[in-house]
């Protein structure tokens, strides 16, 4: 058995991995977790940008994809859902106050309302003693909330709140996250000034990192900026604090998401390795907002031409909606075993005694539910679970 300190920043899984035993020899859990993660291309290993001897990783195919999702999951769980948020479409280059400036000046904007967007930095690779992450870029997902001053320290809980709630969705859990409050009295010498802010760190196998940050401040480009507007854009900028019967620049709400990282403890977190009777299952739950792949299709019968048939037709159709793979060897639950290492969060099941109705079983791993389901409802269905 692999003897390990224990503590408050053990993540859940670690338990099972302990039991794995590998030629009567404990091997280290995240050994086995990179491996695994390499093995279905959700990371690759490169040499880093120094050219140095040490094992460094990046995103593999999957992990691309699954940024991609994350990307459309921000949009969706942000303007979207909200009628005050604009996102902003590709990678954006200007600063959030030039966003705001633009919408007050045509607009005519009043706070509360904000911008979602997502910035793109050169290479930065973070390190640790067990760990080295590289890519080309380091995207962040940001959101910017104008507000009137008195309302902006309940603002910021609520924006915290938000956060955690959609990492709550990604299947990032509580227990997991160390979240501290700072004002600027803990951090005199940070370079940005704020009131107060929230960081969020999560608890990896090789460490605990910051990932997200939601920080209250004034907006000190709207300060810089003072000097340079017209009076009639400057007025235009000021926001009405009807508690406080003032008219001043608004404070800013900031949401800072790492993603790389946060797809890191996607994948980290929500690995799960334990020994059923003589063999080892291993699961990875991605949710159905950011999983590569959403939906994956089995026939029950490799004879039955209809069952063939109606197999090829839905994985086109679905595909035209989400990412879908078909897969018609082997038993029923030796397919639902290898696609839940990838993090399948749906699966389609076509019984020929059901196909000439067009109904079908729907799995759905979330809650572990199994339905007959009507293939444009299912579409409808599992749509509706990728925008929740």
């Amino acid at each position: 058995m692999l003897e390990r300190k224990k503590d408050k920043y053990e993540s859940r899984g670690i338990k099972y991995l302990e039991r794995k035993i590998e030629q009567k020899e404990a091997s280290d859990p995240l050994e086995l977790i990179l491996d695994f993660l390499i093995s279905k291309k959700f990371l690759e290993k490169v040499v880093d940008y120094e050219n140095r001897s040490r094992i460094t990783w990046r995103l593999g195919d999957l992990g691309i994809r699954m940024r991609k999702n994350l990307i459309d999951c921000w949009e969706n769980s942000t303007a979207k859902k909200m009628g005050n948020i604009k996102f902003i479409p590709g990678i954006s280059e200007k600063s959030g106050t030039e966003y705001f400036i633009e919408m007050f000046d045509k607009d005519e904007m009043n706070a509360p309302f904000g911008v979602s967007r997502i910035i793109e930095e050169p290479i930065l690779g973070f390190t640790t003693p067990k760990f080295l992450f590289n890519d080309k870029y380091d995207r962040k997902l940001i959101l910017e909330y104008a507000t009137t001053p008195s309302t902006s320290k309940d603002m910021l809980v609520s924006w915290l709140d938000f956060s955690i709630d959609l990492f709550g969705k990604l299947n990032l859990k509580r227990e997991d996250l160390d979240i501290e409050f700072q004002s600027l009295e803990d951090d005199p010498d940070s370079e940005h000034y704020f009131f107060e802010r929230f960081k969020i760190r999560n608890i990896y196998h090789f460490g605990v990192e910051e990932f997200a940050w939601v920080v209250n401040k004034i907006d000190f480009e709207f300060e810089n900026y003072e000097k340079k507007f017209p009076d009639d854009k400057r007025s235009r900028c000021f926001v009405h604090d009807e508690l406080r019967n003032t008219d001043y620049f608004p404070h800013v709400i900031q949401i800072i998401i790492d993603v790389n990282k946060l797809l890191l403890a996607v994948l980290l977190n929500n690995y799960h390795q334990e020994q059923v009777r003589t063999s080892v299952i291993t699961t990875l739950k991605l949710s159905p907002q950011i999983a590569p792949v959403k939906c994956a299709v089995f026939p029950l019968s490799i004879v039955d031409r209809k069952t063939k048939v109606a197999g090829e037709r839905i994985l086109t159709l679905f595909n035209k909606h989400f990412n879908t793979v078909i897969e018609e060897k082997g038993t029923l639950e030796m397919r639902i075993a290898d696609f839940n290492e990838i993090g399948v969060p749906f699966y389609v099941a076509i019984d020929p005694a059901l196909v000439d109705d067009n109904v079908y079983w729907l799995y759905d791993n979330k809650f572990g539910t199994r339905s007959e389901v009507h293939e444009d409802d299912i579409i409808s269905y599992i749509t509706a679970k990728m925008n929740e």
